[in-house]
């Protein structure tokens, strides 16, 4: 299922006021929604940044593994950050306690989960 257009990525990827860590997760290299748009983002924001992670394909260049099992090591903390996490409900559940244990407040934390139809 592709991903909301709704969030606020979307909304306010052209404000270069906020940084912007982008954290998007597939199967494959070719599972990867927007990743023209979002690299190109990348480029002309210098305060957006778009980390793509593959779960079953090793790709230079990009993180292999699920997003709530290596997302400490691409941050320090999560303190006085926003954070959206969208996705099947079991992965947006395993991500709020990957957010958590880096110190999201729970007040600037915002899901959007789904099932498998």
């Amino acid at each position: 299922r592709r991903p909301p257009r709704s969030t606020p990525l979307y909304s306010s990827a052209a404000s270069d006021v906020y940084k912007r860590q982008v954290v998007f997760s597939a199967r494959r290299e070719e599972d990867l929604y927007d990743r023209g748009l979002l690299r190109y983002w990348e480029q002309r924001h210098p305060n957006f940044h778009y980390v793509p992670t593959l779960t079953r394909q090793r790709v230079p260049g990009m993180c292999h593994g699920r997003i709530p099992d290596i997302l400490g090591s691409l941050v320090r903390s999560l303190r006085d950050h926003s954070v959206f996490v969208a996705g099947r409900q079991d992965f947006v559940d395993a991500c709020v306690s990957a957010v958590s244990a880096l110190g999201a407040p729970g007040n600037l934390l915002h899901t959007e989960g789904f099932h498998e139809q």
